[in-house]
C-alpha cells in the first residue's frame, strides 16, 4: 500500500502496453514448503542476441530509488545497458556489482516476448521440480487430478488457471494469515490473498506436474506523469510472477490474470474496492491532490535527473554535446583553463565599470 516511488522511467519512443510493463527483480527458486528464497548459482548463459530478436523492443532510462540491495530494475526482459559494472544473472537479473545505496540513473534497452529462450543443464531444471516430499498433499493430489485430465504441458496449465478462474478466489491486501501448509489453506481454505499467494500456489501446482518452475518478482505497471512526460512506479506496483520451462525456454505465467485481471491492465488501485485503499492513495487519485502530487513529483524529478544523477555517464554525454566526443584530462584541463578565464574576464569587466564603486572619497582612499 506504499505510495512511495521505487522509480521513474522515461522512455525513448515507444511506451509498452499496460500488460507489458513487468519491471524484472529477484528470481526466487527454492521453496521449503512455506516459503520462497532464491539461490546463487554459476554464471549466466543468456544469448542476448538471440533475445533481442524474439520481439519488439523498448529504449529507456531509469532513475532508481536507493534500496540497499544490489539488484537493478529493469523492463522483462533487457538486452542492453550502460550501468556499469551491472551484470546478468543466470536467471536473467540485472545485478549491480554493489548494493544500489543512493539514487541512481542508467539506461537500458529491453524486449518484450514473454519468453527467455536459456541453456538449463538437466540437474537445475530437476532443482525446478523440487517440492518437499511432506508439504501441501491437497495441493499434490489437486496437481495429480487435473494433470490426469490434462494432453500435455500446456494444457495442465491451462487446467491450473482455469481452476483458479472459475473457483471463489478472491484479490485482497488483507488475507488471512496461514499455517505450515500454506498453500493448502490458500487453495482450499481461505482463497483470499494476493499477487504472491497465486503465484506460489500456480508455481507449487506446475511443479507438482513435473513442470521447472521459479517466482518472479519485481513490479508491474506505471504512472505517467502528463506533465513531464515520464512515468512513475510505485512501491504498491510491487508484484509477483512465475517462470515454466516449456520448449527449451522460460514462459511467463501469471496467475493473477485468472483472478484479477484488472491488476494486470489498470494497476493494483483497480483490484480491490476502494474500502481496501489507503488513504494516501485514495488521495492521489482525487483531481485536485493528484495534480498537486504530480506537479510535485515532477519537480523532484527534475531535479533528479539534472543534480542528483548528473553522474559520469550524465557528464560525458554533456560533453560529447559540446564537441568533445572522448573527453580525456587534458580536455578537463583545457576546459577549467576557458571556464577560469571567462570568469576572471567577466569579474573583471564587472570591477572595471564606472560607478561600480560608489563610496565616500575617505573610504576610497583607505
Amino acid at each position: 500500500r506504499s505510495d512511495a516511488v521505487a522509480f521513474r522511467v522515461r522512455f525513448n519512443g515507444a511506451v509498452p502496453e499496460p500488460g507489458q510493463r513487468y519491471w524484472r527483480g529477484p528470481v526466487m527458486s527454492y521453496f521449503t514448503g512455506r516459503s520462497w528464497s532464491w539461490e546463487t548459482r554459476g554464471q549466466s548463459q543468456a544469448d542476448l542476441s538471440a533475445l533481442a530478436s524474439s520481439g519488439p523492443t523498448f529504449d529507456y532510462e531509469i532513475t532508481l530509488e536507493p534500496h540497499g540491495r544490489a539488484w537493478l530494475l529493469a523492463l522483462e526482459s533487457p538486452v542492453a545497458w550502460d550501468y556499469r559494472g551491472a551484470a546478468f544473472s543466470p536467471d536473467w537479473q540485472l545485478l549491480a556489482d554493489d548494493i544500489v545505496s543512493e539514487r541512481v540513473a542508467y539506461r537500458a534497452t529491453s524486449v518484450i516476448s514473454g519468453a527467455v529462450p536459456g541453456i538449463e543443464s538437466e540437474r537445475y531444471l530437476q532443482a525446478m521440480r523440487y517440492l518437499p516430499a511432506d508439504s501441501n498433499p491437497r495441493a499434490r493430489a489437486l496437481a495429480r487430478q487435473l494433470r490426469g485430465q490434462s494432453g500435455d504441458d500446456r494444457s495442465y496449465l491451462a487446467a491450473i488457471l482455469e481452476h483458479i478462474r472459475t473457483q471463489p478466489f478472491v484479490y485482497t491486501l488483507t488475507p488471512p494469515a496461514l499455517e505450515q501448509d500454506a498453500v493448502d489453506e490458500f487453495l482450499f481454505e481461505t482463497r483470499a490473498g494476493f499477487c504472491e499467494h497465486y503465484a506460489s500456489a500456480f508455481a507449487v501446482l506446475a511443479r507438482a506436474g513435473g513442470i521447472p518452475t521459479r517466482l518472479v518478482t519485481g513490479y508491474l505497471g506505471a504512472e505517467q506523469n502528463p506533465l513531464s512526460d515520464y512515468w512513475i512506479v510505485r512501491q504498491s506496483d510491487a508484484h509477483a510472477w512465475t517462470e515454466v520451462w516449456l520448449d527449451n525456454q522460460w514462459q511467463r505465467y501469471d496467475p493473477t490474470a485468472a483472478v484479477a485481471p484488472e491488476r494486470i491492465d489498470f494497476g493494483m488501485d483497480s483490484a480491490i474496492p476502494a474500502a481496501g485503499r489507503s488513504p494516501i492513495i485514495l488521495m492521489r487519485r482525487s483531481p485536485l491532490f493528484g495534480d498537486m502530487a504530480l506537479s510535485l513529483d515532477a519537480v523532484n524529478a527534475a531535479w533528479d535527473q539534472w543534480v542528483l544523477a548528473f553522474g559520469p555517464d550524465s557528464q560525458r554525454a554533456l560533453l560529447a554535446q559540446m564537441g568533445f566526443k572522448r573527453p580525456d584530462l587534458k580536455h578537463l584541463l583545457i576546459a577549467t583553463v576557458i571556464a577560469c578565464a571567462i570568469f576572471m574576464a567577466v569579474l573583471a569587466w564587472y570591477l572595471a565599470r564606472p560607478g561600480t564603486l560608489r563610496m565616500d572619497p575617505p573610504a576610497r582612499l583607505y
